[in-house]
């Protein structure tokens, strides 16, 4: 089963469809689907809904900065050495 960074390795830029994603992020996929219920069935109207979302919508925030950022770094790296690698190969046909 691969997960979320050996596709982003593979360089598929293919879009995942609902069900590849929930097989692949389940928890992911189960905290999307609580905190959509939560909107809908209106825990989001009163004043302990919107705390509590609030709450959790600043960890997913920052959360996902962390991960953006790790995720810049390390794909600029990667890049570079994906770069490198088919300039050798290159080379070693010629």
């Amino acid at each position: 089963m691969k997960t979320s960074a050996e596709f982003a390795q593979n360089g598929s830029r293919r879009s995942r469809d609902a069900r590849e994603y929930i097989r692949h992020e389940p928890v992911i996929a189960l905290a999307i689907a609580a905190g959509a219920g939560f909107v809908v069935g209106g825990g989001a109207s009163t004043r302990p809904g919107l705390a509590l979302l609030a709450f959790i919508g600043r960890i997913a925030v920052r959360e996902a900065a962390t991960y953006f950022v790790i995720g810049t770094v390390a794909g600029s790296d990667s890049a570079r050495r994906d770069l490198q690698n088919r300039s050798r190969i290159r080379r070693s046909a010629a």
